[in-house]
């Protein structure tokens, strides 16, 4: 779905799949290690089964519609298939963009409470500088 203009002015990425199908291949791998082919071919086959009627659109195609908006991509080092990920799709991005990278992801259940307080701080900057203090 392409973004309207006026619609975005500032975004924030936190630990981001291109599809819902890689979602499901990076999960799986993460709970079973590595797969068979065969495995993955009905898991994938079930998951089409399950959402056949939905188009799955990878968020990359529509990129280029926030070209000129600032956007700011968080990746946590924990979960280097998700960071990988993350960065695929930051480089796929327009200028203006800015990369954080975390020890940690706030996605991670092992944030604690200094590295989340940090976590908040660079989002809230983010938007700060980006977004207008009052409604236009």
């Amino acid at each position: 779905m392409p973004i309207t203009p006026g619609s975005v002015r500032a975004l924030g990425v936190d630990s981001s799949y291109p599809t819902p199908t890689h979602l499901l291949e990076m999960q799986v791998k993460k709970m079973l290690g590595d797969m068979s082919r065969y495995f993955w071919f009905f898991t994938k086959l079930e998951f089409s089964l399950l959402n056949y009627k939905k188009e799955e659109t990878d968020i990359r195609e529509n990129l280029m519609s926030l070209e000129g908006r600032e956007k700011f991509f968080i990746v946590g080092e924990n979960d280097p298939g998700l960071a990988a990920a993350t960065q695929e799709i930051f480089d796929a991005a327009p200028e203006p963009k800015r990369l954080l990278t975390l020890e940690i992801s706030h996605t991670s259940p092992q944030l604690i409470d200094r590295a989340e307080q940090q976590y908040e701080n660079h989002v809230v900057n983010f938007f700060q500088e980006n977004l207008p203090l009052c409604g236009e």
